[in-house]
């Protein structure tokens, strides 16, 4: 299955995706939730983040945008990248800026930390 899957030229998810979860089961991997595949991502961009290379804004606003909005579950755990990209967005000075990116670093320390 999985030199099927690899031998796709386009694969699409909604083409593929029997024969993806053929490819865990025979890889004796689980398809993680929707809420973990999300927590997932989250703390990439943690990491990208905490490694400064992706700006604090620009990640916070990423974990808001692309798992927040979609994965409901995670709401707890990410609550505080929406309120500081928010703020970030609403600032309009840079030492209030500032102040708002060192707090997503520590949101992104303790989500990595968490985990």
């Amino acid at each position: 299955a999985l030199r099927q899957l690899a031998g796709e030229l386009r694969p699409i998810m909604a083409d593929v995706g029997p024969l993806f979860k053929k490819v865990l089961v025979e890889l004796g991997t689980n398809l993680p939730s929707r809420r973990e595949a999300g927590l997932i991502v989250a703390r990439e961009y943690a990491t990208e983040i905490a490694q400064n290379t992706i700006s604090p804004s620009e990640g916070a606003r990423r974990i808001w945008r692309e798992i927040h909005l979609e994965v409901p579950d995670s709401k707890p755990q990410l609550d505080p990248f929406v309120y500081w990209a928010s703020e970030w967005d609403d600032a309009d000075d840079p030492a209030r800026r500032e102040y708002c990116e060192n707090a997503i670093r520590i949101a992104a320390r303790d989500l990595l930390d968490r985990t």
